[in-house]
């Protein structure tokens, strides 16, 4: 019986991350003025799987994205800034989303169980004011989270966590709960691998591993799940 390639694990590790990807589910952050609170926001959404993450006006120090405070999970994700909220609508909407605003409000949708039918944005305000008028107009509909004690509100960065949870915990059990076709995949190896390889870009070592892109998809997909890589030990 033939062994199997041996593969470098980091590879094998990007691979089982690809394949757990979405598109389906995007974050819009609008106006947020903690630092702290984006940067979780990244390590959320990029452990979780999402790829796609837009910045509307962050102001301040907010608006600088800090490696060590990331573990550098922004390095791995696609992150759009956008002057106004009506630009991140309108780019939202030409990939064929529709936008969930967030809001703890009566009239809000309980988010628990909500299964979306088509591409999303989850759209979040600010830690003060929450979503925008013009936000609130944009948006298709406005979810909540049900909180049942006294305290009215959570943090951003943990209703962030606690929304994306429940929209992706049932695709992130298994290897295989993402949705990138393989365009998307070839894009994000073009980036990904380099850095894992810690070699630059048309490098023969790197050339190569892209060309058996595939079948080192298919060998992670065989393996176990491989622990996610040490970002303290070394860059993307």
């Amino acid at each position: 019986m033939t062994a199997p390639p041996d593969f470098p694990r980091r590879l094998l590790r990007a691979e089982q991350v690809l394949a757990a990807r979405t598109r389906r589910v995007a974050v819009v952050l609008e106006g947020s003025q903690d630092p702290h609170n984006v940067h979780a926001v990244l390590r959320t959404a990029e452990a979780l799987g999402v790829q796609d993450v837009h910045l509307v006006a962050p102001r301040g120090e907010a608006a600088t994205i800090s490696p060590g405070v990331t573990q550098r999970a922004h390095e791995w994700l696609t992150v759009t800034r956008h002057a106004d909220i009506d630009a991140a609508a309108v780019h939202c909407r030409a990939e064929g989303r529709e936008l969930w605003g967030t809001a703890n409000a009566a009239d809000a949708l309980p988010l628990t169980g909500l299964s979306p039918q088509g591409p999303i944005a989850i759209v979040l305000g600010n830690e003060t004011a929450g979503l925008s008028d013009r936000a609130l107009d944009l948006c298709d509909r406005v979810v909540r989270i049900d909180l049942v004690g006294f305290s009215g509100s959570l943090n951003l960065s943990v209703s962030a966590g606690l929304i994306l949870w429940e929209l992706r915990r049932i695709a992130v059990a298994g290897l295989s709960g993402g949705d990138l076709p393989l365009q998307d995949r070839d894009e994000l190896r073009a980036r990904w691998y380099p850095a894992l390889l810690a070699r630059p870009a048309g490098d023969p070592a790197v050339e190569d591993c892209l060309a058996r892109a595939e079948e080192i998809r298919d060998a992670a997909l065989r393996a176990p799940r491989v622990m996610p890589i040490d970002r303290e030990k070394s860059g993307p």
